[in-house]
């Protein structure tokens, strides 16, 4: 064993959504909804993150549970690099503000759980 070969990937990875209720992959014509995230480890997680930290020590007032979880979920969407999803009998058009928006929706919570999840879990970004 060599800890070289252990190294997270700087590169997007998959993540293949799974239904909330049965945890089948959730799919169209055999074509798996995916999101493709970067790793916490990331240069451009840890700049948004220190971003979001600096926001958080200059803002005046208290900060709201809502205004957290607004600020979360703008971070995942940027670190949030592709999708293939189907809303509305069509693909979703990706952008950075789609994608907030789809976490930061009371009715897709799940979404994010997964996605948070998802990059929470190192194995995710190691090529063994």
């Amino acid at each position: 064993m060599d800890l070289s070969n252990l190294k997270a990937t700087q590169e997007a990875q998959k993540l293949e959504l799974l239904h909330p209720a049965n945890g089948s992959v959730l799919e169209l014509d055999g074509k798996a909804f995916t999101i493709d995230l970067l790793s916490s480890d990331t240069n451009n997680y840890k700049s948004e993150f220190n971003k979001l930290m600096k926001a958080a020590r200059e803002q005046k007032g208290e900060q709201t549970a809502r205004d957290a979880e607004e600020k979360a979920c703008d971070m995942l969407a940027k670190i949030t690099t592709g999708c293939y999803l189907v809303m509305d009998g069509k693909p979703l058009k990706f952008s950075t503000d789609a994608m907030k928006d789809l976490y930061f929706n009371p009715e897709y919570t799940w979404i994010r759980e997964q996605v948070e999840a998802f990059i929470r879990d190192r194995g995710n970004f190691i090529k063994s």
